[in-house]
This record gives structure tokens, C-alpha cells and sequence, in this order.
């Protein structure tokens, strides 16, 4: 990957980071965040502070809230990967079809259709069992839209920016 979308990782993610035996190199190598302060035009057009709030209130987690570039996240979860005892590789070639789960089954309830997307194999499918599915692909996750599942929350219909000041 040579450019991420996203740079912000909450605290859950570097609770499973430090799981995954790298979160001290997540928080070596990031911009911590402590505080986030929010700004509005004023009645004369200048800028004027509105809000300033401290990013993760305390007691949630023992991580902090950290920016870092996706693309170094995904670096550090296939050297995780490489160095497993099944040494995994991950398939990019690759992109979801169905998914489809049997509340019935007792083993592998979940049959996931996937489209080859590589050159010389583009429209041939494959078909795979398993226990679970992960979905990692965003806020138009395929996966979560194959479960009936929704994305929960807000979102700003407006312009905005974020700028990191120290």
C-alpha cells in the first residue's frame, strides 16, 4: 500500500495492536493526540475557538489515541503476518462476491464467494468456508453490507480540515 485514506487509530485498535505485539512501535513512531480543539468563523469572519476537549477521557484505556499513516499500520501487520508459523500471505487479487452464513451449520457456517480481480483471472470465482469473516474494507464495507449490518453514526455535512500543532 503506498498511501492510506485514514491516519487516526482509537485506543480499541492499539488495545489489539499491543496484542498483536506492536502497539510500542505504534506509539514510538505516531503523533499522540491529547486534546482536540474546534474552531468556527466568528461574527467577524476571523476564526474563534468553539471547543477544546481532551481527546480520550480518562479511564477508558491505557493506549492513547495516535495518528499514523495506514500504509505503516498495514506494514506492521504483514511483518506480523510473514513471521507467523503459517507465514501468511495475503491475496490483493482477490474482492468480495456474497457472503452468505447458515445459523444451522456446526462447522464453517459462513460461505464467502470471492471474484478473482487479477489480470489473465478477472471473473472466476472461488468459493470458501469458514468460521468467521473480518471485514477490513471501510466505511462501504461489502462484507457488512452482506450481513445486513449499518454503519452507526454521524456524519458532517460540511467542509472541514485537521491540522496537528504542537
Amino acid at each position: 500500500m503506498e498511501k492510506g485514506q485514514a491516519d487516526g487509530i482509537s485506543v480499541r485498535s492499539m488495545e489489539m495492536f499491543q496484542a498483536f505485539g506492536f502497539a510500542e512501535k505504534v506509539m514510538r513512531e505516531s503523533v499522540w493526540i491529547n486534546e482536540t480543539t474546534f474552531w468556527t468563523a466568528g461574527a467577524d469572519a476571523r476564526l474563534a475557538r468553539v471547543a477544546r476537549v481532551q481527546d480520550v477521557p480518562d479511564g477508558v484505556s491505557e493506549m492513547p489515541h495516535v495518528l499514523i499513516n495506514q500504509a505503516r499500520v498495514h506494514d506492521m501487520f504483514l511483518d506480523v503476518m510473514r513471521h507467523s508459523p503459517t507465514r501468511l500471505e495475503p491475496d490483493y487479487g482477490l474482492k468480495l462476491v456474497d457472503l452468505a452464513v447458515d445459523p444451522t451449520a456446526a462447522e464453517y457456517p459462513v460461505t464467502v464467494t470471492l471474484e478473482h480481480a487479477a489480470p489473465g483471472r478477472e471473473g472466476r470465482l472461488a468459493k470458501l468456508r469458514a468460521n468467521y469473516v473480518v471485514g477490513c474494507d471501510g466505511a462501504r464495507s461489502n462484507v457488512r453490507g452482506a450481513i445486513g449490518g449499518a454503519l452507526h453514526g454521524d456524519a458532517a455535512h460540511q467542509a472541514w480540515g485537521v491540522m496537528d500543532v504542537l
